[in-house]
């Protein structure tokens, strides 16, 4: 099951599971992450993840993938992207300085799955590092 939330997961935020420490400028964050899909719940996975510095995801993973919503206040935010597939994708979340919960809904050929995470900063991490050793 630990594979499945690794894909999504980086689907999502364009990010690998590794740890490289390096020049330490960016944020490493912990995330406890679970999903819900076909009625069947798989169970939390706690993971890390190196984010540039005050964002909590790097831009979409790749090119067939397009935000088309985006908004929020300060420490909310909402965001609907939709994939080539079609995919649809939907977030929800709250961020403070040091911490982040949050849902996202992904629809696609006519199935959905639920994810939900809670983060919060436990140090520093250099994302070029970490992102180069999978």
């Amino acid at each position: 099951m630990k594979p499945c939330i690794h894909i999504v997961f980086t689907l999502l935020l364009g990010v690998t599971c590794n740890v490289a420490f390096a020049a330490k400028n960016d944020d490493l964050w912990e995330m406890t992450i679970g999903i819900v899909t076909g009625g069947q719940s798989i169970p939390q996975q706690t993971e890390k993840y190196c984010f540039p510095k005050g964002q909590n995801h790097p831009a979409p993973p790749d090119k067939s993938c397009k935000v088309t919503t985006q908004g929020g206040a300060v420490g909310k935010g909402s965001s609907v992207m939709e994939c080539e597939g079609p995919m649809t994708i939907k977030t929800e979340g709250s961020r403070t300085a040091t911490t982040m919960k949050g849902t996202m809904s992904m629809n696609a050929q006519g199935m959905t799955m639920f994810q939900y995470y809670d983060g919060k900063i436990i140090g520093t991490c250099d994302v070029a590092t970490f992102m180069s050793n999978p």
